[in-house]
């Protein structure tokens, strides 16, 4: 799951249905509520306060898909947030209900939260330029990671005080040198997706 839970009370579901601040998990109070509450009541409002909760949960989903992705991602794949997003619903005995990443994908996270990112192994992260074609879904290519790159006779990475670059030749002797990624021993990603402030 890649968003952090938030917890939430059932008493501020408001819009409808949608919690009004940065939550993707919905929980209740419903056991301090039924202290005045009948016999049966009390019996029916787990399964109640379920539904409700699933049914913000999915609300919050579809927001998500509809208006969030397509304001902060330049989606080439359009259907991907619809693919990837999840709903875990709620029922009587487990009073909440979340919306998540269905792979657990670590870099939704970041760009919903922002923060530095590091190498895992090695001494630099490579970033890729404008060189680098991603396909649909914003990835790069197994072809075009740093490594195969570098497998190639026309690639070569240049070392600097700070980092580097790999570089490609051009076929032609007075082409220009194509800076394929920048290398770099850290990177600051920006908050980039809000989803916390539209769930």
């Amino acid at each position: 799951m890649f968003w952090t839970r938030a917890q939430r009370n059932a008493a501020s579901v408001q819009r409808g249905g949608v919690p009004p601040r940065r939550s993707s998990k919905v929980t209740s109070n419903v056991n301090e509520a039924a202290g005045w509450l009948t016999n049966v009541q009390r019996k029916q409002l787990p399964f109640a306060t379920a539904g409700a909760l699933t049914a913000t949960a999915f609300d919050v989903r579809k927001h998500v898909i509809e208006k969030t992705f397509p304001r902060d991602f330049d989606l080439r794949n359009k259907r991907f947030a619809a693919a990837a997003l999840r709903v875990d619903k709620a029922n009587k005995r487990k009073l909440r209900a979340a919306v998540y990443d269905r792979r657990g994908r670590e870099y939704l996270e970041t760009q919903a939260r922002g923060g530095i990112k590091k190498p895992i192994d090695g001494r630099n992260i490579a970033i890729s330029t404008q060189h680098i074609k991603r396909t649909e879904s914003g990835k790069v290519s197994a072809a075009k990671r740093p490594r195969a790159v570098l497998g190639k006779p026309n690639t070569f990475i240049r070392r600097t005080s700070s980092g580097g670059q790999i570089l490609q030749k051009g076929r032609r002797k007075s082409a220009p040198l194509k800076t394929l990624y920048q290398l770099v021993p850290l990177a600051r990603i920006p908050k980039r997706l809000r989803f916390y402030e539209d769930a």
